[in-house]
């Protein structure tokens, strides 16, 4: 499994992992591109999409979704008392 780690500055981990198989079918030469696109987040459920993956082989293209292998929470309390200058959009509300 292919995973890229996303964290949070209050420590919350999560990887975006690959949702499902995808496969292309090319020559040994012929050269394949990967192109990803991720949205931006600061919190996020564990199965939810945050980006897509696109393989390309020549005119053939495979694509999945990339999900959250575990939830982002928001920061607690605590944090949020002790880091007030880091508390911006998102954050800077009780989401």
């Amino acid at each position: 499994m292919t995973a890229i780690g996303a964290s949070t500055p209050w420590g919350a981990e999560a990887r975006m992992v690959v949702a499902t198989d995808a496969g292309v079918l090319t020559w040994s030469d012929t050269p394949i591109t990967a192109q990803m696109t991720t949205s931006p987040l600061t919190t996020g459920r564990a199965g939810e999409k945050v980006g897509t993956i696109t393989w390309t082989a020549g005119a053939r293209t495979a694509s999945t979704d990339l999900v959250l292998d575990a939830d982002i929470a928001m920061p607690d309390d605590w944090w949020r008392l002790t880091h007030p200058l880091e508390l911006d959009g998102p954050l800077a509300g009780r989401g």
